[in-house]
């Protein structure tokens, strides 16, 4: 275990600045809040990196800023680091229940003066700066694991969108021309001419049908709760979305996940592999007639202005009123090599989020017993 200092003698603690909405000046300069970036302004008050506590509103949540900044007068900032890492500063506060701490009435609030006395870990600076690499590398994986999520997303849209949305292969072989990219097969299996719908002009020989004949679409497993969660296993959703993993699971197949329910009535998230969804969300699964339109029907249900709501204090969405949503359905064999060529990149993400699950739970099992000490780390470790 590490020696003890106090919060005041390991930083520097100082009110953010006043900033209103009419004095800012659209710049590249991030605008920090107590809950995090808030705008954008031309000039910067601090120096990166910079550490940053909520101060009201949302107290505590420990920022790292990378970039110079502006940090507004809800937080609290590093204005002196004492020549203390700033990465394990940041890790560091990241171990204290500043809610514990609220001076606040209505409104939490941090009083610094209230902070002065708490105890840090002493911790020498190579030390700090080992434990900082530990820390910012499991969350460098986590964030990278986000953004290649997020691509192997946008390609998938990118995809749906010019088949199904904007009829790209269908247009080019009006003009007479080979669509972009695509092989000749795959080609072959969009039509070269539009036709009158009720949902207006679709691609000939498509049609428009209702949800449930091309779907199965029920309530989720009201049986599956979060007090079963472990540090793995299989993905779980909620009306909120991805919410932590079961020992067990209940489906082995694509599907999608529609929060029913409350604030996020409409969201929607497509499971793959092995996974659950608990009460409060209506799940839809392939039916034996289009084995393959899970994916196809998840990108045409992702705006939650999709579908029929119910309710305004407490949004709704009810099986029945979901059933009949009529959608434009393209033939079989379309939808069967649309699936074959996102659905893999679905499964790479859904094996991410199970990634990061676990990541996260490392992180965060790890976190304090460094910054204290309990956890020894070799010497060969440590940074030169």
């Amino acid at each position: 275990m590490f020696n003890l200092t106090t919060l005041d003698k390991f930083v520097t603690l100082q009110r953010g600045f006043d900033l209103p909405a009419q004095n800012r000046i659209m710049g590249v300069i991030p605008i920090i809040a107590s809950n995090g970036l808030t705008g954008f302004h031309n000039v910067s008050k601090v120096l990166a990196p910079g550490v940053v506590l909520g101060r009201s509103g949302s107290v505590g949540n420990p920022q790292l800023i990378k970039d110079d900044f502006w940090p507004l007068n809800t937080t609290l900032f590093v204005k002196d680091f004492h020549g203390n890492n700033p990465t394990f500063v940041y890790y560091a506060l990241k171990t204290i229940d500043f809610k514990s701490f609220d001076a606040g009435g209505t409104v939490p609030t941090l009083n610094r003066n209230h902070l002065t006395q708490i105890a840090i870990p002493e911790v020498h600076p190579k030390m700090q700066t080992t434990i900082a690499g530990i820390l910012s590398n499991l969350d460098k994986k986590i964030e990278t694991n986000k953004q290649l999520s997020k691509t192997l997303e946008d390609i998938a849209q990118t995809i749906f969108k010019s088949w199904f949305i904007d009829f790209d292969p269908v247009k080019a072989k009006m003009a007479g021309q080979k669509p972009v990219g695509m092989d000749a097969a795959t080609a072959a299996l969009f039509p070269d001419f539009m036709e009158d719908s009720e949902l207006g002009l679709i691609p000939k020989g498509w049609e428009v049908r209702p949800l449930g004949e091309i779907v199965d679409l029920t309530w989720g497993d009201a049986k599956t709760t979060k007090a079963s969660y472990v540090s793995m296993g299989y993905l779980a959703y909620s009306a909120k979305g991805q919410d932590g993993v079961l020992p067990t699971y209940k489906y082995d197949q694509v599907g999608i996940v529609l929060s029913a329910i409350g604030a996020g009535c409409g969201k929607t998230w497509l499971a793959t592999g092995k996974w659950s969804c608990i009460k409060n969300t209506i799940r839809l699964l392939e039916k034996a007639e289009y084995p393959d339109a899970i994916p196809y029907v998840y990108l045409v249900t992702a705006n939650p202005d999709f579908w029929p709501k119910r309710g305004s204090a407490q949004p709704f969405i009810g099986q029945e009123d979901s059933r009949g949503v009529r959608i434009i359905v393209p033939n079989r064999n379309l939808l069967d090599v649309f699936a074959q060529v996102v659905t893999p990149m679905y499964e790479q993400v859904s094996q991410l989020k199970l990634e990061n699950v676990s990541l996260e739970k490392i992180r965060n099992q790890i976190l304090g017993p460094l910054i204290s000490g309990e956890l020894q780390i070799p010497e060969a470790m440590l940074a030169s």
